[in-house]
């Protein structure tokens, strides 16, 4: 009886000694992804603002890059997941009211940020879309900046990014998608800024620094990164999808305003109809133009970021 009380105590002990060194392997692992340093050199950007730049930063804030989807209408910021021991997610606030953004937030920190992913410490941003916003142009991320540095002070202040012990194991298992600077290709020369007419090229330029957020880099669909994981995967908005039932800019408008498909079902409330009904008629038509021009792809893995290629 002794023998076998031994060898239990052995065995429970190895056990305790395995589980020990497991977590200490995912704290260690996690720790050193979580806290990785991007060297990112900064793209010198000479934009002469206008009177118009203000209002361009408006536009671009809501339908165009959809930062109030996340932000929330007055860009104070929103609790997108509060669920430990897996992660506290929270969009930040970027007015400069306390708990904002600081007084001395250079432009060169926002493009870090938002066209790369990367904080003013080096480390990447979690499930900041910079992957789609690396499309915008010099004017453009400028405008943005502009507008923001403007818009009223909320004082609020939202949590840090955190992952508890399960967070950190997904993470580590591949399960959790990764700082969008690990997309990107940081010394790409950002896109020249189109006109802004209903054309396929203003089409294509609003596709990149908006749809592919939710519906993937070659517009094909899968899982939302950074989502509610009870959405539904986003729509193939390629002609080897969706967009099949669509046979007019007036059927894609009409979902865009009102989130109603051309076979008269209801979008899922993932799609910010209220956010996108601010697109001006030309927007929509050069959209229509891109994407109904645009190669038919089959539908996307669910998991694109995983794989995916600047």
């Amino acid at each position: 009886m002794k023998s076998l009380f031994k060898w239990l105590g052995i065995i429970l002990g190895s056990i305790v000694v395995i589980i020990l060194l497991f977590a200490g392997f995912i704290y260690w692992k996690s720790g050193s992804i979580l806290n990785r340093q991007y060297e990112v050199q900064f793209h010198k950007v000479t934009v002469q603002p206008d009177s118009l730049t203000l209002a361009r930063g408006q536009h671009l804030v809501g339908p165009l890059t959809g930062c109030v989807d996340c932000h929330g209408v007055d860009l104070s910021g929103t609790m997108l997941m509060d669920a430990m021991p897996f992660a506290v997610l929270a969009a930040p606030n970027l007015t400069s009211g306390m708990g904002g953004l600081p007084e001395d937030y250079s432009f060169e920190q926002f493009d870090l940020a938002i066209r790369h992913g990367v904080k003013r410490d080096g480390k990447g941003i979690w499930i900041m879309p910079s992957y789609h916003y690396v499309y915008l142009s010099d004017e453009d991320a400028f405008a943005l900046y502009t507008y923001l540095k403007s818009v009223k002070p909320v004082n609020k202040q939202q949590p840090e990014f955190q992952l508890g012990p399960i967070g950190r194991m997904v993470l580590v298992m591949g399960g959790f998608p990764g700082a969008t600077a690990d997309m990107i290709l940081h010394d790409k020369k950002p896109p020249a800024k189109p006109v802004e007419a209903p054309t396929r090229e203003y089409g294509e330029y609003i596709a990149r620094i908006g749809c592919i957020g939710c519906h993937g880099p070659n517009l094909s669909g899968g899982l939302i990164y950074g989502a509610d994981p009870s959405w539904p995967p986003a729509a193939n908005i390629t002609m080897g999808g969706k967009l099949r039932m669509y046979k007019s800019v007036e059927n894609l408008a009409k979902l865009l305003r009102e989130g109603e498909r051309p076979d008269g079902s209801v979008v899922h409330e993932a799609m910010p109809v209220k956010t996108l009904g601010d697109l001006t008629d030309d927007e929509i038509t050069a959209l229509w133009l891109y994407l109904s021009q645009h190669p038919a792809r089959p539908d996307s893995s669910a998991t694109w970021w995983n794989t995916m290629v600047p």
